[in-house]
């Protein structure tokens, strides 16, 4: 047996299938399956005996991410390290589909998943980040981000209901879709819940209504005088639904706030969270969830690999003759660019830093959702640099730290030319581009763009670079 193997695990509700492969991308054996349960459990740390009894000195273990079902089998691992030679991975399922993709396979069963899983881990160790103990499921941060998440869910829910609510409003209120522009306001949700019509708002009177939370005397008549004898009124199964949707809204709306305060109070004295805090336009909740979702920041190499992981990135797309376009990624994981967004709007208006490095993309043309991208960037990589030298947040560091990154991005863009004539002449070693191939109109306007940058470099050269004016360099002289 092979002194490596590398096993894959395609993860599936109530049972898993396995494949080890060793270094010549032979499987070991043919797969096999265990139930999520302890005998499937003990099962397989005997198997892993037996392999390492057989002589294999490392287990490379592959799991792909399903949504929580594989994490009973990540928990048991990275427990058994002491006694096997064995690590475990969770990896990300879009690089094992493209893997799968490539490899042209037509059959598509856990065996073969479980196989191309093993594979996966095998090519690409680069792409496998594996697990200590204290990442395994069921650590404190984990449990936090379950229930971050399920108070996420929760608020999608919310707008859902709140989506439902407002085309009732659109049939039966239509003049007081004014108040529903950013949304439907908290004190017209509680007067829905008791007043499901307009002619129940007519019965019930300014007083009645201005007795409701958010409503003033001059708001309650604002109200009524909106409301015409044309609006339609809604029959009895028509007025429960508006009165039980905006109930529901109300306590969805005092959960989800409830869940925020639990978990703000779980974590307000948290180290990380108090440094997070001193960062411009960063507030509680904002300062737990990027506690919980970056964990040890030392896990990232740099402010860049930060970035990427949430999706916080340029993403520059180019290929034949389409003009690139550099967008963000939006590849990580979205409330945490919601919660960075946020913090940004904030962050323009009470720190100065922030508000000029909005207001510089904006004078470059950017538009406004295309500047609040750079400043969440900087957010993060701000962030990195807290938590990474345990310091608060400090302008005059920030400055320099500009400083720095202005001329190592000069450096960097020297460098980059260099780089790409280099690359363009190693290119086109075999042959020169010419406007004679049947080409589109837009390459072979760049290539009279580039002969002609290049002809007029090369006149300089020859010539030498132009002179001041006579008359300047005797005044000079003298």
């Amino acid at each position: 047996m092979d002194t490596e193997l590398f096993i894959g695990c395609d993860v599936s509700k109530g049972y898993a299938d396995f494949l080890a492969v060793g270094r010549d991308a032979v499987p070991a054996e043919a797969a096999f399956r265990l139930e999520d349960t302890p005998q499937g459990h003990r099962q397989l740390k005997t198997i892993l005996q037996g392999w390492v009894e057989q002589g294999a000195e490392r287990l490379h273990v592959g799991v792909e991410s399903t949504g929580g079902y594989e994490n009973n089998w990540i928990r048991l691992v990275p427990g058994w390290a002491d006694e096997l030679p064995v690590r475990i991975a969770r990896l990300n399922p879009a690089g094992v589909r493209s893997l799968r993709k490539a490899s042209l396979t037509r059959t598509v069963t856990d065996a073969v998943s479980a196989e191309v899983i093993a594979r996966y881990v095998l090519v690409f160790p680069e792409k496998v980040t594996w697990l200590t103990p204290g990442q395994a499921p069921g650590n404190e941060l984990a449990a936090a981000r379950k229930f971050h998440r399920s108070t996420a869910t929760l608020d999608k829910q919310r707008q859902q209901l709140a989506n439902q609510l407002e085309k009732l409003m659109y049939e039966y209120f239509p003049s007081l879709m004014v108040y529903t522009r950013r949304g439907i306001p908290r004190w017209l949700i509680a007067l829905l819940s008791k007043y499901p019509s307009p002619e129940s708002f007519r019965r019930a009177g300014k007083r009645r209504l201005s007795a409701i939370k958010g409503i003033t005397m001059a708001k309650a008549e604002a109200v009524l005088g909106k409301l015409s004898a044309g609006d339609p009124q809604p029959g009895f199964l028509d007025r429960e639904n508006i009165r039980q949707t905006a109930r529901q809204i109300q306590h969805l709306q005092g959960l989800i706030e409830q869940r925020h305060k639990m978990l703000q109070a779980e974590y307000v004295d948290d180290r990380q969270v108090e440094l997070l805090r001193s960062m411009p336009g960063v507030g509680l909740q904002t300062a737990v969830l990027l506690r919980i979702e970056i964990e040890e920041v030392r896990r990232f190499a740099t402010a860049k690999k930060l970035a990427t992981y949430f999706g916080v990135c340029p993403k520059y797309v180019e290929s034949g003759d389409k003009k690139g376009q550099i967008r963000m990624s939006k590849q990580g994981r979205p409330e945490v660019r919601k919660a960075l967004y946020m913090s940004g709007l904030t962050a323009i208006r009470r720190d100065e830093s922030f508000k000029k490095l909005y207001h510089r993309y904006r004078r470059q043309g950017h538009n406004h959702y295309q500047a609040i991208g750079v400043v969440m960037h900087k957010l993060l990589r701000v962030a990195y640099g807290i938590l990474y030298h345990q310091s608060p947040y400090d302008p005059a560091v920030d400055k320099a730290n500009q400083r720095r990154a202005s001329q190592k991005q000069r450096d960097k863009q020297e460098d980059q030319k260099k780089t790409q004539s280099q690359q363009k002449v190693r290119l086109n070693r075999y042959q020169n581009q010419t406007v004679t191939a049947p080409r589109s109109r837009r390459s072979v306007q760049k290539i009279k763009k580039e002969q002609s940058a290049s002809q007029s470099s090369t006149v300089e050269e020859c010539t030498g670079s132009p002179t001041a004016p006579q008359d300047k360099v005797y005044e000079n002289v003298s």
